[in-house]
């Protein structure tokens, strides 16, 4: 259980040096990866979307997939601190910023544990699994995720250091409104804790020895934050801009089975993916009531043989699943997450132990912010949900690791040493699996070219790639004024960065796909309602496919923004996978006199 003693000093020199070693190898690792393959979509949207309120729109005014984004639009920033900056420049910003909260979750770790290895451990495994599709560029869901992790290591270390309980709770509210600000969905979890402590106060146990006084001022600086949010959003205009695109939005739509049905298949997919989850699910249940047993008639030896078994299962349950397909690497760290924060609500909580309530309320709230980023991406299936939800799981799992193996004794038992050693080989598969797994482009050993593009200096991919994106540089670039209005569709908003142009269309990731047909006519009518680029380029090709060279065609049949470009402009060049057009002259880049009539 938890006590209040420092560690001893040997193993807090063993931990500092250790974390050193991890951030300046960490950092130094994810300046060779970022530098290899190119996202056209994802990656695009992320840069488009703030570059496009630096160059001069306002907030919320014309873009539509950032209104429940909010961060994306203030990320301008960004721009506005380094016009220049380039991706490989904006991939280490995040990832920087990444390195930072797993580093203050490994303190909080090592403050809870004094296991100085394993702490490193524990917070390096879901360094890498956690980082969605190894995307480093600070977005909603990078910033929303990174947040959430530093607001609760930073009141769970409330919860331990005594005498900087409100400094470090303070902190950790400033982070909890910045991640609810990237993703608003995790004001739901926000919400829980501010119930439960509305609940407490009301029984009379507001105090609970002090241990909660940090919390309590991190939800105090989180309500404030949104008010003083809340109110210059009003005042500056920009709710109503919000309001009157909101209309233009749609929402997920589960199409099938009720709600309820489709929350219970989400809850129980980690624990039944394959033969071997469910296996796995079985033997565990079955130890972990033993574990509680034998915790409850004092059997503290076995119950302690109980929870080292229960930690080594799931720790092989995750590098089982890395062997059998790397793409459920999220599920058994998914797996491990939940099912080790659920033993920890099976074992006694002794009731003179208030810092292990609290901390183990921080771990559900993880898990709760865990199913919020499942749910509201539910619409694909069960595996992506979970590529999702798991953002939200890093405290989840170093801090229930933690609590389910306990401290470590002063002499070392052979059970630890072996669970130390199956944590230190599944940090190397999700190392190997984070190295090799390039988002949407080539593996590695393929990514030989250079571009010579200047936002793209430093980025390798592949030949076909930078060839042709080179030469659509070369011929259009010198056309096109900084911070001139383009159009540029289907799937390719990385091509706005590459120009520093500002959309035309109110999706910088423009794509068919997944709009409703009046939403995509509404736009068109936008774009018609305003002087129209002059120039667009349209891809022949899915670009987020990796060989663009066999990718799959770009159908263009009864979608609006299509029509316009066929009416309105004239091919100029073919760069395959791109089509340049040209306005045509009688138009002169004027409204069209069809719409201005």
């Amino acid at each position: 259980m938890l006590h209040a003693q420092e560690p001893n000093p040997r193993r807090a020199r063993t931990f500092w040096v250790g974390l050193g070693i991890f951030f300046a190898g960490v950092w130094a690792y994810g300046f060779q990866r970022l530098g290899l393959g190119l996202d056209m979509t994802d990656e695009g949207a992320y840069v488009a979307w703030p570059l496009r309120v630096f160059l001069g729109e306002r907030p919320f005014a014309a873009e539509l997939l950032t209104l429940i984004r909010p961060i994306e639009e203030y990320l301008a920033f960004i721009y506005t601190l380094h016009p220049a900056i380039s991706l490989f420049e904006f991939r280490m910003l995040g990832w920087t910023q990444h390195v930072l909260a797993f580093s203050v979750l490994s303190i909080f770790v090592f403050r809870l544990s004094h296991a100085p290895v394993r702490s490193l451990l524990l917070a390096g495994v879901p360094l890498f699994v956690c980082h969605i599709f190894g995307l480093a560029i600070p977005s909603y869901n990078t910033v929303s995720s990174d947040f959430l992790l530093l607001a609760l290591s930073l009141w769970g270390l409330s919860i331990l250091e005594s005498g900087k309980r409100v400094p470090l709770g303070l902190a950790g509210g400033a982070a909890w409104f910045i991640a609810t600000l990237a993703h608003p969905g995790l004001g739901l979890v926000a919400a829980v804790a501010l119930l439960r402590e509305g609940i407490l106060a009301l029984r009379g146990r507001k105090d609970r020895n002090g241990v909660s006084a940090g919390i309590r001022a991190g939800l105090a600086v989180f309500v404030s934050g949104w008010v003083f949010f809340g109110l210059y959003f009003i005042a500056s205009g920009t709710f109503s801009r919000w309001l009157e695109r909101l209309s233009l939005s749609r929402a997920p739509v589960t199409a099938g089975a009720s709600v309820a049905d489709r929350l219970f298949e989400l809850l129980r997919f980690p624990f039944s993916y394959d033969l071997n989850a469910i296996f796995l699910t079985i033997v565990l249940t079955g130890v972990a009531i033993f574990a509680a047993y034998c915790a409850r008639t004092s059997n503290q030896s076995h119950a302690r043989l109980c929870r080292l078994t229960v930690a080594l299962l799931l720790l092989l349950g995750v590098e089982l699943a890395f062997v059998r397909d790397i793409g459920f690497l999220p599920v058994g760290l998914t797996m491990a997450a939940l099912f080790s924060s659920g033993f920890l609500y099976v074992l006694p909580n002794p009731s003179d132990e208030p810092r292990h309530t609290e901390i183990r309320f921080l771990v559900s709230l993880s898990c709760l912010a865990a199913l919020t980023y499942a749910v509201l991406t539910y619409y694909f299936n069960p595996v992506r949900s979970w590529t999702s939800g798991v953002l939200g799981l890093p405290f989840a799992f170093a801090t229930g690791f933690s609590l389910v193996l306990g401290r470590p004794p002063e002499r070392r038992e052979p059970a630890l040493l072996l669970i130390t050693g199956v944590l230190g080989l599944v940090l190397v598969s999700s190392v190997r699996d984070h190295q090799r797994d390039i988002y949407r482009d080539d593996n590695p050993a393929g990514l030989t070219a250079k571009f010579e593009i200047p936002r793209l200096r430093d980025i390798r991919s592949t030949p076909e790639r930078v060839r042709s994106l080179n030469e659509l540089h070369r011929h259009l670039g010198p056309q096109l004024a900084p911070g001139e209005t383009l159009l540029a569709f289907d799937d390719c908003p990385m091509l706005y960065f590459i120009f520093n142009t500002r959309p035309a269309y109110g999706l910088a990731w423009a794509v068919r796909y997944g709009q409703q047909p009046a939403t995509l006519d509404r736009l068109n009518r936008e774009l018609l309602s305003r002087p129209l680029p002059r120039f667009a380029i349209r891809t022949l090709v899915d670009v987020s496919y990796v060989d663009w060279s066999n990718a799959r065609p770009t159908r263009y049949d009864n979608y609006p923004l299509n029509e316009t470009l066929l009416r309105y402009y004239e091919l100029d060049r073919t760069i395959h996978p791109f089509e340049v057009w040209r306005l045509k002259s009688a138009t002169g880049g004027l409204m069209p006199q069809a719409v201005r009539e």
